[in-house]
């Protein structure tokens, strides 16, 4: 076998116009085993007998499986998936610990625009059949982006049917809310 491997290879250089010794090692691929060009036949390396995309150990697969955890919880929270992993990596491993812990930044996010302003929003108004019933509603945020998108202008018509639904509203501003009623609505 090992005759008509190198015959073949130096008839194979001769043909290329090559002129030199042949060297079985050098003629071997790098990844395929010694044992592929001295007669044993030929093998398939152990590179090629996984898939590409496969795990190769349990580190791998617990990674696969993380990520399947990471997907589920970016689809239930809406985070990026760069955030999912921190959290989870915080909460070391526990999906719902990893939720709560993305919600309290949430929060804190949300503390730290409290004071911006939003300049930018859109005024919605409604009137009712028979003209004895309308709204006009002014909703505001930080950008003219956010203000043009479908989901914005669906979330004012939602808060305007709201608001017409319940004929008992004592409050049209926030500055007109009592302390004691925003305290009462937080223990609930």
């Amino acid at each position: 076998m090992n005759a008509v491997v190198l015959v073949l290879a130096s008839l194979a250089l001769t043909a290329l116009g090559r002129r030199t010794q042949f060297n079985p090692s050098a003629a071997r691929p790098a990844h395929a085993p010694a044992a592929f060009v001295s007669g044993l036949g030929p093998q398939v390396p152990a590179k090629l007998t996984h898939h590409h995309n496969a795990p190769r150990n349990s580190q791998a697969l617990m990674q696969a499986v993380d990520m399947e955890v990471v997907v589920k919880m970016r689809k239930q929270t809406g985070a990026g998936l760069s955030a999912c992993k921190k959290a989870l990596k915080e909460a070391e491993g526990d999906f719902d610990k990893a939720v709560e812990i993305m919600r309290q930044q949430g929060i804190l996010k949300a503390g730290k625009r409290a004071g911006k302003a939003t300049t930018e929003g859109m005024i919605y108004s409604y009137i009712h059949q028979g003209s004895k019933l309308g709204l006009m509603l002014e909703i505001n945020c930080e950008t003219d982006f956010v203000a043009r998108t479908a989901k914005f202008k669906e979330m004012c018509e939602k808060i305007g049917f709201e608001i017409i639904l319940k004929p008992d509203i004592e409050y049209v501003s926030q500055d007109q809310i009592p302390p004691e009623a925003i305290e009462k609505k937080k223990k609930k």
